[in-house]
């Protein structure tokens, strides 16, 4: 039962510009830069988000968010798709 509470709570609010350059904002407006990968791919249902961040120690820090349609309005997966495209 725990385990779907902490998926209940799951937010993450991500910016992303022209040139594939993006944030993770956290809750406590915190935020983790990353950049957005040519290897995303843009589907109807789905956009594979593979981003890679830098961390403080020097190491490159690679992985994949699965972003599908119901879980942002029409507009804003149409904004999303477009914006992971032009970077692929």
């Amino acid at each position: 039962m725990r385990q779907f509470w902490l998926l209940k709570s799951w937010h993450r609010e991500i910016i992303i510009n022209s040139e594939g350059e993006g944030r993770f904002i956290h809750r406590n407006k915190t935020y983790e830069a990353f950049q957005v990968s040519s290897l995303s791919r843009v589907t109807p249902i789905v956009v594979i988000l593979r981003y890679q961040m830098n961390k403080a120690d020097g190491k490159v820090y690679k992985s994949v968010l699965p972003i599908f349609f119901d879980m942002l309005t029409d507009n804003d997966y149409r904004h999303l798709c477009r914006m992971v495209s032009n970077v692929c």
